[in-house]
């Protein structure tokens, strides 16, 4: 699956010392600081996601991995990898679980998630500003601009606003206004 080419990043930090991984539906605004002065290098940099409209579904996810590869004791913190910071003592998450990937919601999110809290590793915990998706610009966080954001991540459906056809349509016409070109 092609989710899973983020394994590959175990090998790469043979050779890289830290890695950005950047999902290709996302728009980066032009007020993005760099997020390697913001992360320190111990820790995972990611956003949690088991909040707001998504906070049963993603906890129940969280519950259906340890029935199926072990109780480590997760609660919270379901993770998402569009905007995704790791450094070379991090390679440990990227292995299979017992040998197997998972395949139920949340695909390499979940199986990264599980390591990590399997691993015992710290998390920085972006600001939803780094990966402004949909849920994030709903009414129980404020119904926030997403123009007020760094990056805009048009994760699932991605679609902002109702006026645009999928989410393609949503990304040319961002990016047309974030960068002043013409559509």
């Amino acid at each position: 699956r092609c989710h899973y080419r983020i394994l590959e990043f175990k090998e790469l930090l043979k050779t890289y010392d830290r890695i950005l991984s950047i999902d290709s539906d996302i728009v980066m605004n032009k007020n993005v600081p760099n997020p390697f002065d913001i992360v320190p290098y111990e820790k995972i940099g990611t956003i949690y996601e088991d909040v707001g409209s998504r906070e049963r579904a993603r906890r129940n996810t969280i519950q259906e991995v340890q029935k199926a590869y072990g109780d480590i004791g997760w609660k919270t913190g379901y993770i998402n990898t569009g905007f995704f910071m790791v450094s070379k003592p991090h390679a440990c998450i990227f292995e299979k679980i017992n040998g197997k990937l998972w395949n139920g919601t949340g695909v390499d999110d979940i199986q990264l998630g599980y390591n990590i809290v399997k691993n015992k590793i710290p998390v920085y915990d972006f600001h939803w500003k780094w990966n402004t998706m949909t849920m994030f610009c709903e009414k129980w966080n404020g119904s926030p601009d997403r123009f007020n954001s760094y990056i805009i991540h048009y994760a699932g459906v991605g679609k902002f606003e109702n006026r645009f056809n999928n989410r393609l349509e949503n990304i040319k016409h961002d990016y047309n206004k974030i960068w002043g070109k013409n559509e």
